[in-house]
């Protein structure tokens, strides 16, 4: 190879080198973000998520409240022989405040310990789709960056 093809091939390299890190790392930022795959996961990573809450809230107290209010008032009753007796007034309040709380139950426990293995899975998961999409992004700009430099030194 003569001095200048090799000066051409030295000065080609370094200088997409820099261009082809700013761009493997956009190509890469934008995988990330709006991959259908990887944004699919991540929805179902905070669907389990939200099971743990759910198991979580079987421990915490019920709280019930309920209320009866009955309110009577008439002004004349007549009798069955025809007379009128002076007027009743019936006031009937009930009010009650029910807080319960589960001391312990093993269904609950063993449910909540199996969501919380279920949110680990899905977040081991969400960092293997993770990968394998930044992966095949590297292959894919690859790729691409292999085709362009064949191209250019068949020419």
């Amino acid at each position: 190879m003569s001095f200048f093809k090799k000066f051409y091939f030295l000065v080609f390299f370094i200088s997409t080198s820099a261009y082809a890190v700013e761009n493997i790392n956009k190509s890469l930022i934008a995988a990330y973000l709006t991959n259908p795959k990887l944004n699919a996961e991540r929805e179902r990573t905070k669907a389990v998520d939200e099971n743990l809450v759910q198991a979580f809230s079987a421990f915490k107290p019920t709280v019930t409240i309920s209320a009866y209010k009955s309110d009577t008032d008439s002004s004349k009753i007549t009798t069955s022989t025809g007379s009128s007796s002076p007027s009743t007034n019936t006031q009937t309040t009930a009010k009650s405040i029910t807080i319960e709380q589960k001391i312990f139950n093993f269904d609950d426990m063993y449910n909540y310990q199996k969501e919380k293995s279920s949110v680990e899975i899905a977040r081991y998961t969400l960092k293997k789709v993770e990968q394998d999409v930044l992966l095949e992004a590297v292959e894919a700009y690859a790729g691409t960056l292999l085709a362009q430099k064949k191209v250019i030194f068949s020419k």
